[in-house]
């Protein structure tokens, strides 16, 4: 929200708050599938990693367009702003994998991101052009799948 909190509600039909976390506004937000965690980018497209009761941040990276945290926390991706997308490891910053764009892509700014429900794989797509999603194997890089 803009007043630099991160709100939390129960996820039913009353969306009854469960508490606030102090966080300096953070857009493309993901949280981890047992609530602890959340990533975004901040005001100056730094991605951060905020456990969500505390507000403590477990991870600080250099400038990005998007990111997104694997479901379990453990990991997070970034596209950084040559287009190259990035997973780290989730607290410490180890690098897992890095992916160049595809030769002829390289100017299609990509911006979408999404982990598979397991973590072992994320998926890339372009930011508002038409382009291909592709989906890669977290350990190693490896594409296993690209949809126009």
């Amino acid at each position: 929200f803009g007043d630099d909190t991160l709100r939390r509600y129960a996820a039913d039909a009353a969306y009854k708050p469960l508490g606030t976390t102090a966080a300096r506004r953070l857009d493309k937000l993901s949280v981890s599938a047992d609530g602890s965690l959340a990533a975004g980018l901040d005001p100056g497209d730094r991605l951060k990693v905020l456990e969500v009761k505390t507000g403590l941040e477990k991870l600080e990276l250099d400038e990005g367009r998007a990111a997104c945290l694997a479901p379990d926390g453990t990991s997070v991706a970034r596209v950084s702003p040559e287009n190259v997308l990035e997973v780290f490891a989730v607290p410490g910053g180890k690098p897992l994998m890095t992916v160049r764009p595809q030769k002829g892509e390289e100017k299609a700014p990509l911006g979408e991101l999404a982990f598979s429900p397991d973590g072992t794989r994320v998926a890339v797509a372009p930011e508002w052009v038409a382009g291909k999603v592709r989906v890669y194997e977290v350990a190693g890089g490896k594409a296993v799948a690209a949809f126009d």
